[in-house]
């Protein structure tokens, strides 16, 4: 004998409410990527790192710079204008060398 669910038969059980998937953050190679990929400098994405409280060395950051800028050690993270904003305002001006 089969047992019988709680439903009945041909009624579908209540739909649940749908929630928002939480909205991940990029990773911090992947946000230094994309400033190499926008030609920030070191000394500013340092200075990002630096502000974000981001645990990365900075051999690490010349190499996701360097990735960001030729495009062949993964993908940059896609940014909206409001991250765009907040990253160059941490990040600061550009620094020309000065000769």
């Amino acid at each position: 004998m089969k047992k019988q669910s709680k439903t009945t038969k041909g009624s579908k059980p209540a739909a649940k409410p749908a929630t928002p998937k939480p909205v991940k953050a990029p990773s911090a190679g992947k946000v230094l990527m994309a400033l190499g990929a926008k030609g920030f400098t070191f000394v500013q994405a340092k200075r990002y790192a630096a502000a974000k409280k981001l645990a990365v060395n900075d051999n690490s950051i010349y190499w996701y710079l360097s990735a960001g800028r030729t495009g062949k050690r993964g993908t940059p993270a896609k940014l909206t204008e409001e991250q765009w904003a907040e990253i160059k305002k941490l990040a600061g001006p550009i620094e020309q060398p000065s000769h």
